[in-house]
C-alpha cells in the first residue's frame, strides 16, 4: 500500500509519533505548511541515522516510542537505543559500517 508518514497521536515538539497511513487521507487532515514541518524532520532522523548521531535521532523520537521488527519483537525507546542503534552507531562513527542508500 502506497503512504506517506502522518503524525498520529499527540503533539510533540521536534517529537515524531507516526505511522503509515494512505495518502488519500494524508491529503485530507494535514495542511501544507505541516506536511513540510513533518517531511523536515523526517529527513532530519534520516540523516541522523545515516551518520549515526544518536542524540539527534534520539530528540526526535518520542519517549514512548515502541520498534517492532518484523518478527513481533517490540523494544522500547530505551532498549532500542541499547540492544540496535548504539551498537550500529558506534559502528557507523569508526567506519565499519555505511548503509547503501538507493534512490
Amino acid at each position: 500500500m502506497s503512504g506517506q508518514i502522518l503524525s498520529k497521536s499527540r503533539v510533540h515538539p521536534r517529537k515524531i509519533c507516526c505511522t503509515r497511513v494512505p495518502e488519500n487521507l494524508v491529503e485530507s487532515v494535514m495542511s501544507e505548511s505541516a506536511k513540510a514541518e513533518l517531511q523536515s524532520a523526517m529527513e532530519k532522523r534520516r540523516k541522523a541515522s545515516l551518520a549515526g548521531d544518536s542524540n539527534n535521532v534520539a530528540s526526535l523520537l518520542a519517549d514512548d516510542y515502541v520498534q517492532t521488527d518484523v518478527s513481533g519483537y517490540a523494544q522500547d525507546k530505551t532498549n532500542w537505543f541499547k540492544e540496535y542503534f548504539n551498537p550500529l552507531a558506534d559502528l557507523i562513527k569508526a567506519g565499519k559500517f555505511r548503509w547503501e542508500v538507493f534512490a
